[in-house]
């Protein structure tokens, strides 16, 4: 490959990933949208979409790391050289990223009710009560729905789960004003409209 042709997709290659994100991140806030045929309107989970993600994430580093150690770079004389471990573990820390996306798909789903919230995340699981919210905050940065209890508990309703006009609804109704900043009253009015936050911006 010619040098200029090296510079070309060099240039491209960080243009042609936020692109790939941006396309990831469009799929699934359409995902998250749709409910499994049954499903009843009251309940939050991971839609299918992530959890296909997360294992093309895993298998993709896993391969990655098997690959490298395959196929080792070669030395200075141009020959074959020692597999290098360092690499697999490099890979291999980027595929356990995928694992809590996957183990969250089968174990995170919450169910809205009238009066309260049941949540079950990846290490834990209760009840909250509407009424009982102290505090709720929408964090931009970690899209995420920050709910407080009166007893400490502390919820986070990520904004990649299906279901999330019913909460924004519910929660607005229920909560106590207080609770509220104007910013986090805004997203929910806007999410309970059915236009969740993205997220990808």
């Amino acid at each position: 490959m010619s040098p200029e042709a090296k510079a070309f997709f060099q240039a491209l290659q960080w243009p042609l990933w936020f692109a790939i994100m941006g396309f990831v991140m469009a799929m699934l806030g359409r995902s998250r949208m749709k409910r499994r045929p049954g499903e009843a309107t009251n309940v939050m989970r991971s839609p299918k979409l992530m959890l296909i993600l997360g294992i093309i994430c895993t298998v993709f580093f896993v391969a990655l790391a098997i690959l490298s150690q395959i196929f080792p770079d070669k030395d200075a004389s141009g020959l074959p050289g020692k597999p290098n471990p360092v690499y697999a573990y490099w890979f291999l820390g980027f595929a356990s990223l995928g694992l809590p996306v996957i183990a969250n798909h089968f174990r995170e789903r919450h169910r809205i009710e009238p009066e309260e919230l049941h949540y079950r995340t990846l290490t834990k699981e209760g009840v909250l009560w509407w009424r009982g919210v102290t505090k709720i905050r929408y964090s931009a940065a970690m899209k995420w729905f920050r709910l407080e209890g009166a007893n400490g508990e502390v919820v986070r309703i990520s904004v990649s789960l299906t279901g999330l006009p019913e909460f924004a609804r519910v929660a607005l109704e229920k909560i106590p004003p207080e609770s509220f900043d104007a910013f986090t009253r805004k997203v929910l009015a806007e999410t309970a409209a059915g236009n969740p936050p993205s997220m990808w911006q």
